[in-house]
């Protein structure tokens, strides 16, 4: 995505798809922060972990790598595919 408006649309449908998201510890150095949150999802997926790394330029995010299993999202991934 590029973009700051890309990104906020981005978010928005990643926001629609969970019940709700608890952080749970943050780490700043330099540049780069880390999130670490846990994620309450519908559709049968439950409760899953993950964690973003992101990087600043100038008091914007350049960049967000997102950590994550991606084994809770098989099942419904099959359905969609299906």
């Amino acid at each position: 995505l590029q973009g700051k408006e890309a990104y906020l649309e981005a978010a928005k449908g990643f926001m629609a798809f969970f019940n709700s998201l608890s952080i749970r510890a943050t780490f700043g150095e330099g540049d780069q922060a880390v999130v670490v949150y846990d994620l309450d999802c519908g559709g049968g997926i439950g409760k899953t972990s993950a964690v973003a790394l992101m990087t600043f330029q100038e008091g914007l995010i350049i960049r967000n790598e997102l950590f994550h299993d991606t084994s809770p999202y098989a099942k419904i991934m099959d359905e969609l595919s299906a």
